[in-house]
């Protein structure tokens, strides 16, 4: 079996009087009403994944902070790269990632570099060792290097006071790797939404539980719960299964109102005697600003 959603002009016809409204138009209306989180906390950055950033974040260094190998070669001066190749070059030192060369270099001497190592002031380029070919302790390079090639400068990337991140930006893995990079241990973000759950009907069992006469499995509170499982921005308050009566329903409502930013609830809006949920919001001062919207679970069989 498939489970399709048919979306027409005339579907629902439960609850107030009116012309049905489309899914778009209900979503709009929802989003216009909803109010904005303002609190915010600081969580550390490995725990920040998903997150909303509550204001702008400026760079506090420049990124790369110095400048460095992008290859394993040999840092060359263009200087010493007078007439017409090949040139046979000494080399008059190596350094790493991590490391510093202090010492002065002769002309015609090249440096052996490695990938992330700092550049020394006065080299030009960086040739990669594939470019290259080594005898003892002189390379042999066949081809005039261009200024600045294979070198990563300083502040490339991003400049000290440059915007990095704007306020109600969402923080991926990209982003963290970002702020990361400013050495940044932890962001200020908005607070978690605070989502309620209830799901309502005096004939739901939760899955697992024996099921007496007319009544079914609760399938729609996993599905609705694994789906908000999944936004790294929201706190889930499950309030498990209430059943329909108008009091009971109305306590788990005054509940959920004092705790949550945001009430789910299914079941229980159609015009029905025993659909409760509209009269119990109205007793905690509840108004519908969205009902009857065009839309319903249609059923579709397939073979094979």
């Amino acid at each position: 079996m498939e489970t399709a959603i048919a979306l027409t002009n005339e579907t629902c016809q439960a609850g107030a009087s009116g012309r049905v409204i489309s899914v778009d138009i209900a979503a709009a209306k929802a989003v216009a009403i909803a109010r904005t989180v303002r609190e915010t906390e600081h969580v550390p950055l490995m725990a920040a994944r998903g997150r909303i950033l509550a204001r702008d974040l400026f760079g506090s260094i420049d990124l790369p902070p110095f400048d460095n190998s992008a290859m394993d070669g040999y840092a060359v001066r263009l200087a010493d790269f007078a007439g017409t190749g090949p040139w046979a070059l000494s080399v008059g030192g190596r350094i790493a990632a991590g490391e510093l060369h202090a010492g002065q270099f002769a002309s015609n001497e090249v440096l052996r570099i490695f990938t992330g190592a700092p550049v020394p002031g006065g080299f030009d380029a960086v040739i990669m060792q594939e470019h290259c070919e080594r005898t003892n302790n002189a390379v042999v390079i066949t081809t005039r290097p261009r200024r600045g090639i294979n070198i990563r400068y300083a502040g490339e990337d991003v400049r000290a006071g440059d915007r990095l991140l704007a306020a109600g930006e969402q923080l991926t893995p990209q982003r963290l790797a970002l702020l990361a990079g400013q050495g940044l241990a932890e962001v200020e973000v908005l607070r978690k939404i605070r989502i309620g759950l209830i799901s309502t009907g005096t004939e739901l069992q939760q899955p697992g539980e024996p099921l007496g006469p007319g009544q079914i499995y609760n399938s729609n509170r996993v599905m609705i719960r694994a789906m908000l499982s999944a936004v790294p921005w929201a706190e889930i308050l499950d309030y498990g299964i209430v059943p329909d009566r108008r009091e009971a329903l109305a306590q788990a409502f005054g509940d959920a109102a004092c705790a949550c930013d945001v009430l789910v609830t299914t079941g229980g809006v159609s015009a029905g005697e025993e659909d409760h949920v509209v009269s119990a919001l109205g007793q905690h001062g509840g108004t519908l600003d969205v009902l009857k919207v065009a839309m319903r679970p249609e059923s579709r069989s397939r073979s094979g």
